[in-house]
């Protein structure tokens, strides 16, 4: 009586266990694709750690989403367009055109291998003031960099840090007269004495900054 229970319950447990594992298989994700036999755009390829955007491929990020690429990760872009507003707080590089819709916001480098192309407002962020002295170099640390001074000054310039075509505006935000020589390394059309308000504009070539501007403001 025992055995002829266990008998009609025993293909009772094996039916469910069946229909369990049918549903388990039909609700679990499927193996990835492979490196190259991929049939969607967006794919993880199998066993390893890199996720494929192929041709097709959309990243949507939504108001409020945030992408964060921390320091040491490397972000390789070929083209980008940002319909929007975008802010660099180090650097980025893109291989071939970055595109701006609206604005720019970088406190570090943007680079890229063939053109910038803003469509409104490209911000070139202030750098902090720098109080130049009588005779002592100063290192400017971006594109737009005030000066300062507590008198009449001839400070130079160093050329650390700099690539050929960086872009370099020097400013004077104090009620003061500085003067740059046009000596050594900085090549200028002219000795220039800038007043407040003053700027003096110059590009990197190699081992020098040559003037391209200069506006008595």
């Amino acid at each position: 009586m025992i055995w002829h229970r266990i008998s009609r319950f025993v293909p009772l447990v094996g039916g469910v266990a069946t229909l369990l594992l049918a549903l388990l298989i039909a609700v679990s994700p499927r193996a990835q694709p492979v490196a190259g036999q991929a049939s969607v755009p967006c794919y993880m390829i199998q066993g390893g750690a890199t996720f494929v955007a192929g041709a097709g491929c959309e990243w949507e990020m939504q108001s409020g989403a945030t992408l964060d690429i921390q320091s040491g990760v490397a972000a390789s872009i070929s083209d980008l367009t940002v319909s929007d507003d975008l802010t660099v707080a180090d650097n980025a590089t893109v291989s071939g055109t970055l595109t701006i819709v609206e604005q720019v916001l970088a406190t570090g480098d943007v680079r890229t291998g063939t053109d910038v192309q803003v469509a409104q407002v490209l911000r070139v962020v202030p750098n902090a003031a720098i109080s130049v002295t009588n005779g002592a170099a100063f290192t400017p640390t971006g594109t737009f960099q005030p000066l300062t001074s507590f008198g009449t000054v001839t400070p130079t310039i160093t050329e650390t840090d700099a690539d050929a075509g960086d872009i370099l505006v020097l400013m004077v935000t104090s009620a003061t007269t500085i003067n740059i020589a046009d000596t050594g390394t900085t090549k200028l059309s002219a000795a220039w004495a800038g007043g407040q308000y003053d700027t003096l504009t110059l590009m990197a070539e190699g081992d020098n900054w040559v003037e391209i501007a200069r506006s008595n403001n």
